[in-house]
């Protein structure tokens, strides 16, 4: 899908002090976002998942996602996660990061999620979300990043002394966007569900660096499907085998500068 989907513009998260409240069940429970000493269900979130902001808020009294009773899995609650996997292949697991403020609103304070989830099929999804919370119902307020594997998948993901972090998956078509600062192009370079090329690192919302996925360039010249794309794989494996395994912010742009020099044509800008 020819489309990049950039993190929220100018967000500015402030954390707030809060506490978790313990539980005899020893389960994530952080203040705030909770529902009569229980976790919100991750079949509540499941709901917002997938698709449009869904405006309508969830009723946590009277939606049936509220009283599943299926077990959370283990292991992920050990990674602090609160979800679910099914014998078909999918899952919906949340992390609570903390509570914030966005930008042009005022309190009450609104709750950061990260969400990971598939519907069984090829598709893992992830996204980073902030909720609001009412007293017997939450409802999605925005959605500051989100992707499907190597079209924006997330990893790494923290909020830290008020500050979000996370790695996004970047495809050659979606690093060459973001060193050109925008995303409407038709330039013929590789973007798909498993063409990753490394990973871009968010602090707020700003890049600070880009990684090289060493696997995935080792098999860049094989995925060449166009001449562009050739001199793409050719001039990024060069950089890559000359020792750098990041790039800041600006060696970005002088590569994607090089690139534009180097390996398009006329016709290849003039559709940019």
């Amino acid at each position: 899908m020819r489309r990049m989907k950039y993190v929220l513009a100018g967000i500015s998260i402030l954390l707030l002090a809060s506490r978790p409240i313990e539980a005899e069940s020893k389960l994530p429970l952080p203040q705030g976002f909770d529902y009569k000493g229980k976790p919100i269900q991750p079949d509540c979130i499941q709901k917002f998942v997938g698709g449009e902001v869904r405006l309508e808020p969830v009723f946590l009294e009277t939606d049936s996602c509220q009283k599943t009773e299926k077990k959370f899995n283990s292991d992920k609650l050990k990674e602090g996660f609160l979800g679910y996997s099914f014998p078909d292949g999918s899952y919906i697991y949340y992390k609570y990061l903390g509570p914030m403020h966005l930008p042009g609103h005022e309190p009450p304070v609104f709750h950061l999620i990260y969400t990971e989830w598939s519907g069984g099929g090829t598709g893992h999804f992830n996204a980073i979300d902030a909720f609001k919370k009412n007293p017997d119902s939450i409802v999605l307020m925005t959605e500051i990043d989100a992707g499907d594997r190597c079209n924006g998948g997330l990893s790494d993901v923290a909020f830290t002394n008020g500050v979000l972090t996370y790695k996004k998956n970047v495809t050659p078509w979606a690093l060459y966007s973001i060193t050109q600062g925008k995303s409407d192009t038709n330039i013929d370079f590789s973007d798909c569900a498993v063409c990753c090329v490394g990973t871009v690192s968010y602090k707020g919302s700003d890049i600070v660096k880009f990684e090289y996925d060493e696997d995935a360039i080792s098999t860049l010249e094989d995925n060449a499907n166009s001449p562009a794309q050739k001199c793409f794989n050719k001039m990024i494996k060069e950089t890559f085998v000359s020792g750098k395994t990041s790039l800041t912010m600006d060696e970005l742009k002088s590569f994607g500068q090089k690139v534009k020099e180097q390996c398009l044509t006329e016709k290849d800008l003039s559709r940019f």
